[in-house]
């Protein structure tokens, strides 16, 4: 089936916008991959493929590079769209994500994403108009009845999608080939009935070492260190960090961390403790060290959290950048 025709595009922001907090959109298309500039702040560099086939009518591949706080708001498309959260955080209609995260959009359904102020998203996401929507979604239902999932080897998802961008012909591609590589993002979707991950991803012995260090942070949470696990588990630290971050994609101590804000979090909604007493039961001494941890993973401070997702599970979007993107 003969394309219709390709084009690239570019979305890019000054940092003295992003610092002055008047970020505006700026957009350039091209028709040839070398004509991308690369060294741009803050891309969003996607090839749109139109087709000529009702199956994959449209097709979109990209990397965005979203500023602090960006917000796209109340977004309405005529596609299915897969994200894969290759780096930073943010929320999707008020439901954080995070690194290792994969989301969809449907089509025609309002949608509000919102970055982190402190480590906002870095994703590789493709756009699907056409019948062939319908065999993507099928695919989904079988890993999860959720729309947030768990993905795999995020480096390898950012790689292959920079490959097909800058070195690769994909304008001229077969409507199958699309399909073929959608499937190859949709393997790195792990299934919801994969409660542990590492077992697919690597040997037996590496999980084994993994699972049993999850299993050990989570019951010692409050006192736990990295050098206290590796010594449990009979490892240097040093081999011990270096294949948990291998088969997890996160360093021992980012996960232990993890572990504590997601607790927080949990006491935050579900329970009438203090402040103070969800710092004892995480192990931490200080008011503002937990506040700051928080605040980065979740864009605001754990008195704040309680008091918008217990009452009204909103996000208060005072002070961020309202961007129609």
């Amino acid at each position: 089936m003969k394309l219709t025709y390709h084009y690239y595009e570019q979305d890019y922001c000054p940092p003295e916008e992003i610092a002055a907090g008047t970020y505006k959109r700026h957009v350039t298309t091209c028709n040839h991959r070398d004509q991308i500039d690369t060294s741009l702040p803050f891309c969003m560099n996607c090839i749109s493929i139109y087709n000529s086939d009702a199956n994959i009518e449209k097709f979109n591949l990209g990397i965005d590079f979203a500023p602090p706080q960006y917000i796209i708001k109340d977004r309405c498309e005529d596609r299915l769209v897969l994200n894969f959260i290759i780096r930073g955080k943010g929320y999707i209609n008020g439901e954080p994500f995070c690194s290792g995260n994969f989301y969809y959009t449907m089509p025609l359904e309002k949608h509000t994403m919102v970055s982190d102020f402190n480590d906002p998203w870095v994703s590789v996401w493709i756009g699907i108009s056409g019948k062939y929507i319908g065999k993507v979604l099928e695919i989904l239902k079988q890993k999860s009845a959720k729309s947030i999932l768990s993905i795999e080897k995020r480096g390898d998802i950012r790689a292959i999608t920079e490959t097909l961008l800058y070195r690769t012909d994909l304008g001229n591609s077969s409507v199958e080939y699309l399909k073929a590589l959608i499937t190859i993002y949709l393997s790195y979707v792990l299934n919801s009935k994969e409660s542990d991950p590492p077992e697919l991803l690597t040997t037996s012995k590496k999980a084994a070492l993994v699972r049993a260090a999850k299993r050990h942070i989570r019951n010692n949470l409050r006192d736990v260190t990295v050098s206290e696990v590796a010594e449990t588990l009979h490892y240097g630290r040093k081999y011990f960090s270096r294949i948990f971050d291998e088969v997890v994609g996160m360093t021992p101590q980012e996960y232990i961390v993890d572990c504590k804000m997601e607790w927080v979090k949990n006491a935050l909604i579900q329970t009438r403790l203090s402040i103070n007493e969800i710092m004892d039961a995480v192990g931490y001494e200080h008011r503002n060290g937990l506040a700051t941890t928080f605040r980065k993973k979740y864009g605001c401070s754990p008195s704040e959290y309680r008091k918008k997702f217990q009452s009204s599970n909103k996000i208060d979007n005072e002070d961020i950048y309202d961007i129609d993107k």
